[in-house]
């Protein structure tokens, strides 16, 4: 069944359960005490106009597909296996006073944090994909301004099918086994803020249309195995493969 919570204010999460989960905040989306896991859905959309977890107390979940924008505020997600960034429909049953009916939500695709917001998401086990949105694209992850974006999967692999875009912050991508970048999925920052790539025990390999491109940043690109560059690798500063 789905979940659909819509507030004018502040959403804080106990815990919730069930296949799709849609919640919908005219303020912050934040984490009460006590409960390791605050969702456990199939398909997880989240809307904010402020923060979506906090850099202390991400939003712990466990779901298969994930899509969060926030209007005015960073997110910060914690993930106890795989992932997927993608897009989201939640469908939920509602009841008319005689009769249940079905009602789908909004689609939503991707990531998206407010002007100089930070995007964190990390995947404690698992894969981390990234996949196409509908809005922008090419583009799964997006911040505009000096907010930050870190990718970690920690035990596991990112496989990304659309790009990254930090604005003019900092974008680092860290796997512990291989990072896949293909299909014009690239990796953009701008300003002084740099890129950041590292699979710790596999390769890293970027397909001949992914882009990696910081205007005035360092590039470095970090692998144990192999290094395989496709696209163009672009910047006015240092360019470092390790």
């Amino acid at each position: 069944a789905g979940v659909n919570v819509n507030a004018g204010g502040n959403i804080v999460l106990g815990r919730i359960e069930a296949t799709d989960v849609e919640l919908v905040s005219g303020a912050a989306i934040s984490v009460a005490t006590g409960s390791p896991v605050q969702l456990e859905a199939t398909q997880l959309r989240l809307f904010s106009t402020g923060d979506i977890g906090a850099a202390a107390t991400p939003l712990q979940v466990s779901v298969d597909r994930i899509s969060a924008l926030s209007t005015g505020g960073s997110i910060y997600v914690l993930e106890s296996d795989a992932l997927r960034i993608d897009t989201v429909q939640v469908t939920v049953d509602t009841f008319n006073g005689s009769t249940t009916v079905e009602q789908a939500g909004s689609q939503q695709s991707g990531l998206s944090a407010g002007t100089n917001e930070n995007i964190i998401v990390n995947i404690l086990s698992g894969d981390l994909e990234l996949r196409d949105g509908l809005s922008t694209a090419g583009v799964a992850v997006s911040t505009p301004g000096t907010g930050a974006v870190l990718l970690l999967a920690a035990s596991g692999n990112i496989i990304a099918s659309a790009g990254v875009d930090a604005g003019t912050g900092h974008l680092s991508v860290v796997a512990s086994g291989a990072v896949t970048f293909s299909d014009n999925a690239d990796l953009v920052t701008g300003g002084s803020s740099d890129i950041y790539v590292e699979a710790e025990s596999g390769s890293v390999t970027l397909s001949a249309d992914s882009d990696q491109i910081a205007e005035d940043g360092d590039i470095a690109i970090v692998a144990q195995q192999n290094i395989a560059l496709g696209g163009v690798v672009s910047t006015n500063a240092t360019v470092s493969l390790l």
